[in-house]
């Protein structure tokens, strides 16, 4: 579904039926923020999902210390 990508700060996982779990987990910090390339990433891999849309979508963090801290934009 994702062949192609390769986002620094998010990860998928296909789940049993088809969904897909995407977790952001930013590369360069102890928690997630938005940045310009975490939401460029983000963009990628929603236009990829609109053009195969499985049946479901969860997002989830990666970190364990919360999902989101907030926009470095």
């Amino acid at each position: 579904m994702f062949e192609g990508l390769s986002p620094k700060n998010w990860r998928w996982q296909e789940l049993p039926g088809g969904a897909v779990n995407l977790i952001m987990d930013v590369a360069a910090g102890s928690t997630n923020t938005f940045s310009r390339e975490a939401m460029g990433e983000l963009a990628k891999l929603i236009e990829r999902l609109r053009i195969e849309p499985p049946p479901g979508v969860i997002v989830t963090s990666g970190k364990d210390s919360g999902f989101i801290a907030g926009a470095d934009i």
